[in-house]
């Protein structure tokens, strides 16, 4: 049980570090910076957020934090920016904001302050996506 545990608390650790590094990235970076991120920033925090989410064992807060991350961002991925209803830009924001809100939870499961994306490199994708206004695929 004790390698286990060690095991746990290790990438526990990892993810922790992980979810550091986002929050301290980019620090004062703008929305003229937006064009040079990937087209496929958010697929790509998705998928990491479920695979940091699934190695987790022991710490239910974060890997609930972790997973509820991962499948909002993924949601907010497939959002396909247009002029489209008031509706749908509604249902963007609410997503945006569910992103920050996980990401926010996933710190303070990780003992940091929870200060949200704003003001990171994931940040400007995910505001980014909620401010041009979407159509949810799906």
């Amino acid at each position: 049980m004790g390698t286990i545990w060690a095991a746990g608390t290790y990438v526990q650790g990892d993810v922790c570090d992980s979810v550091k590094d986002t929050a301290t990235s980019a620090a004062g970076t703008s929305g003229a910076d937006l064009a040079a991120l990937p087209r496929d920033t958010l697929a790509i925090a998705a998928e990491d957020f479920a695979q940091q989410a699934s190695q987790l064992l022991f710490t239910n807060d974060l890997k609930r934090a972790m997973q509820a991350l991962a499948s909002t961002t993924n949601h907010l991925q497939q959002a396909e920016p247009t002029t489209g209803e008031a509706a749908n830009r509604a249902q963007v924001q609410q997503l945006s904001q569910a992103v920050d809100t996980h990401f926010k939870q996933a710190e303070t499961a990780c003992g940091l302050p929870p200060d949200g994306l704003r003001g990171t490199t994931l940040g400007l994708a995910v505001f980014a996506t909620s401010t041009a206004g979407s159509t949810i695929k799906g």
